[in-house]
């Protein structure tokens, strides 16, 4: 027989979160998966820790690493004067 599912508190959520050191938003966390009613697609969620390793994931596939030179773009393009870069 399985162990019914509790859904985690913020708190849970956010001492896990810090222990495995991944910077996810426990309180996003735990509002997105209250408002789908705790359910994974179709399906009830019956592990909230993997869930949150699925969104650790999730966050470092979509990480892209900063190239110098579009940072430089970047920073030039803040530094404008009536529309036009500063030169």
């Amino acid at each position: 027989m399985s162990k019914k599912f509790v859904p985690p508190t913020v708190a849970e959520v956010f001492s896990y979160c810090q222990q495995r050191k991944n910077g996810i938003d426990a309180e996003a966390f735990v509002a997105f998966y209250a408002s789908k009613g705790w359910k994974v697609g179709n399906q009830p969620m019956k592990d909230w820790k993997q869930a949150v390793i699925t969104w650790e994931r999730r966050n470092a596939a979509n990480i892209k690493p900063v190239k110098e030179t579009s940072y430089k773009l970047d920073v030039f393009n803040l530094i404008s004067v009536g529309g036009q870069p500063h030169r």
